[in-house]
């Protein structure tokens, strides 16, 4: 079946039959009783040239018929904000400096199919699909190459992963799933540029104690990095992954706590460090990289050596 690419009113249409641009209408409805049929539309579009505008007359009933049709709706992504690994990438991001913020704010793009929303519900064309993978993919590798943020490239990596398989498989529904977690992060990064969002700024803030089980910063630290030594008492009592994810999210909680002591000890930044740290390896799953285990207990060596 050839395309066929109509102009309404200054707007190209592209997509299932007249809807998207086929030389033949498929799209079934209970029509109005003034709108016109399918069969009239594909009688009217028979023989029109391609790349041509409609007639004021042919596109008020373009405009009739397609009062008719379902359409096809982008789905919402606002359930995966709060996902572990889009929380850990935006606590990263808020950690860079404000130029490649900037410049990934600026340059990550929103899962979007080309002409999507002017197709049929339940439609949507290989061609166009293709397309819009294809064009994906070099922006996405783009990003990724800007900042080492884990819990983002990961996101990236899923991305990629999910919407090539969804091309593979001509699957449009498939293609939006695949970028619900990096569309949610790109609304969270939106936020954060609103400077009315205290909350969004302070993501790290909402790991809170009501009884603290340790009386000094020091005696914590020491504390963690007792249990965090290879054969601890500690991890004698679960799997070492367990373990890792526990005294991180301890960590997570006690330096807020201990956040006067930390600012009179003159150590704010070296313990922000190790918070995160602590939220990409209790939170996130390049928790599981030896590296980013390495990095944690660097780190509180190195605040336990300057205590």
């Amino acid at each position: 079946m050839k395309w066929k690419v109509l102009i309404i009113s200054g707007t190209v249409v592209v997509g299932a039959s007249l809807v998207v641009g086929f030389t033949k209408v498929d799209a079934p409805t209970e029509a109005k009783a003034d709108a016109p049929t399918k069969e009239e539309i594909n009688e009217m579009m028979k023989d029109y040239p391609k790349n041509t505008p409609l007639t004021p007359e042919m596109s008020d009933k373009v405009t009739k018929y397609l009062e008719t049709v379902e359409m096809n709706e982008e789905p919402s992504h606002e359930s995966w904000k709060d996902n572990p690994t889009v929380v850990g990438a935006v606590v990263v991001y808020q950690r860079e400096d404000e130029a490649l913020q900037k410049k990934i704010r600026f340059t990550l793009p929103y899962g979007s199919l080309l002409h999507y929303n002017t197709f049929e519900k339940g439609f949507y064309p290989q061609e166009l699909l293709d397309q819009s993978v294809e064009r994906d993919l070099p922006i996405l590798e783009s990003v990724k190459a800007m900042s080492d943020n884990a819990p983002l490239n990961i996101l990236i990596d899923e991305t990629i992963e999910g919407i090539t398989v969804a091309m593979t498989n001509g699957d449009a529904e498939a293609y939006f799933e695949a970028w619900a977690h990096l569309d949610s992060f790109h609304d969270r990064i939106g936020e954060l540029s609103d400077p009315r969002n205290v909350e969004a700024r302070n993501e790290l803030d909402r790991f809170t104690l009501e009884i603290p089980e340790y009386s000094t910063l020091e005696v914590f630290v020491t504390d963690i990095a007792k249990n965090w030594a290879d054969g601890s008492e500690y991890r004698s009592y679960q799997d070492d992954r367990t373990a890792e994810m526990n005294l991180a999210n301890s960590v997570l909680h006690y330096v807020n706590w201990f956040e006067s002591s930390i600012e009179e000890a003159g150590m704010t930044e070296a313990f922000e460090e190790w918070q995160l740290t602590a939220y990409v390896l209790a939170f996130t799953k390049a928790g599981e990289d030896e590296s980013v285990q390495e990095k944690f207990e660097n780190q509180m060596n190195n605040i336990l050596s300057n205590l």
